[in-house]
């Protein structure tokens, strides 16, 4: 299934009607009265709305907005709205539930009333057909034969695998947490999601996944059965350019847009 997906909508494909909300405030980039933002070093100024610690504590999920003030290719500025989110975070508070086509429609409507509240409107024809900058697939793996996530990740450390990628293993104190292969416009990774939901219990910043304080109520439910481990392994592709990659390699040539990616979300199972 997909779980994140970044969405990066051009100038005019959307209206922020609460610029306040953003941090810095959004009205620097474009109100002269309140006084251009000088661009930064990278001749760029980012304006950025994300959850709160406590949202996510009440159970109230919104995706990680990003504007940004830049000088393109031609010399001329632009402003592009990225909105990243879990789709299984948004629509039922967690990434175990996996999602089929037919949820889209309901994924539309929920992520649209959830960014007007973050004081941003979007006409549904634009946000169905936002382009997609990133996408990962993931599988929640369940173990219930007494194995555990540190059993395959441990042979996963012995492959020999493709060198032009670069392999890194994390180790959170004695246990394996995660193994991932990782390139410059994608990530393969493998990890024990019990162990991950325990890590943010700790610090967010331990935990592999974002936003994991919204399903830490999750493990608590998790732990009275037994056997029962969950390993979890995700197909990232970070830049726009792999994922049309993938989707050529696939036989698959269509323009990456929210709506046409979610119909193909078997496209991981073809990655090489």
């Amino acid at each position: 299934m997909i779980d994140t997906i970044v969405l990066t909508l051009k100038t005019g494909m959307y209206t922020i009607f609460e610029p306040d909300y953003f941090s810095p405030s959004t009205k620097g980039l474009t109100d002269p009265t309140a006084g251009y933002y000088r661009l930064g070093g990278r001749s760029n100024i980012t304006c950025k709305q994300n959850p709160t610690s406590n949202e996510l504590k009440r159970g109230i999920y919104k995706p990680r907005l990003t504007v940004t003030k830049r000088i393109n290719r031609a010399g001329n500025f632009e402003i592009p709205l990225k909105i990243e989110f879990s789709i299984p975070k948004l629509l039922y508070g967690n990434n175990f539930d996996e999602l089929t086509n037919e949820d889209f429609p309901a994924v539309i409507q929920k992520l649209k009333a959830v960014l007007k509240e973050m004081g941003v409107y979007l006409f549904e024809k634009n946000l169905v057909n936002a382009p997609v900058s990133s996408v990962h697939y993931s599988k929640n793996i369940a173990l219930t034969d007494y194995t555990t996530p540190y059993t395959y990740l441990e042979q996963l450390t012995k492959l020999n695998i493709n060198k032009r990628l670069d392999t890194n293993r994390t180790d959170f104190r004695n246990e394996g947490h995660s193994f991932k292969y990782r390139a410059n416009s994608f990530e393969i990774a493998f990890y024990d999601k019990i162990k991950d939901l325990q890590q943010a219990k700790i610090s967010e910043k331990r935990a592999e996944e974002k936003d994991n304080t919204l399903q830490l109520g999750l493990f608590d439910s998790l732990k009275q059965r037994k056997p029962f481990e969950v390993l979890r392994f995700e197909v990232r592709l970070n830049q726009r350019q792999k994922i049309n990659q993938i989707l050529k390699k696939i036989g698959k040539e269509v323009e990456p847009t929210f709506t046409n990616i979610v119909r193909l979300q078997s496209i991981s199972d073809h990655l090489g």
